[in-house]
């Protein structure tokens, strides 16, 4: 028994190690664009947004930021056949 455990704490403890990424950059911090292009529609009232989306559904988007109290006037394009 103390075998199998010895085997499980070999293989648990290099995973932890090793799934512990040392980088430090962050995938979600805003670069300089990012910022200047939030800072340019955070004081709009209205923001405009135009989503295309093929025949498969896939949009031209991941993501829409928009601020408390704003209005959003979407436009939805089909770029499909």
């Amino acid at each position: 028994m103390t075998k199998h455990w010895t085997l499980f704490f070999a293989f648990l403890i290099p995973l932890f190690i090793f799934s512990c990424n040392s980088s430090s950059e962050n995938p979600f911090s805003k670069n300089s664009e990012t910022e200047a292009k939030e800072s340019e529609i955070a004081h709009l009232d209205t923001i405009p947004i135009l989503l295309k989306s093929n025949d498969k559904m896939q949009f031209d988007k991941k993501e829409i930021v928009v601020y408390h109290g704003q209005t959003v006037a979407l436009t939805l394009e089909h770029v499909g056949t």
